[in-house]
């Protein structure tokens, strides 16, 4: 039971951080002279940084380490079904699974039971 908590609480902090992230990007973006990818960057950040901060919560809170990876592959699929519902460069799209595997990889390197 303390598992599925862990999960859940990942995938809340997960979506919280993409959802903050991509909030800050579209309200506080640059001009379009200046950097034009700027809200595309904050999406990609916020895929992430939502699959890091997810996934150490879940590991944390849940105290199993694959609760992580659990975390990061959803984060996969969240980027992935966003990035085939509406147009996005390729590099975007190769991100929407690069920056969730990394962040999950990471996780799994520092993230441990408390």
């Amino acid at each position: 039971m303390k598992q599925l908590l862990g999960v859940i609480i990942g995938l809340a902090v997960g979506a919280g951080v993409v959802l903050g992230l991509n909030w800050l990007g579209a309200r506080y973006a640059l001009p379009d002279s200046f950097i034009a990818d700027t809200p595309q960057a904050a999406t990609v950040g916020g895929w992430a940084l939502g699959a890091l901060a997810g996934g150490v919560a879940a590991v944390r809170v849940g105290e199993w380490p694959v609760s992580g990876w659990i975390v990061a592959l959803a984060g996969i699929g969240y980027a992935l079904a966003t990035s085939l519902m509406s147009p996005h460069p390729l590099w975007m799209q190769v991100a929407a699974v690069v920056a969730p595997f990394l962040a999950g990889v990471v996780v799994s390197g520092i993230a441990r039971p408390a």
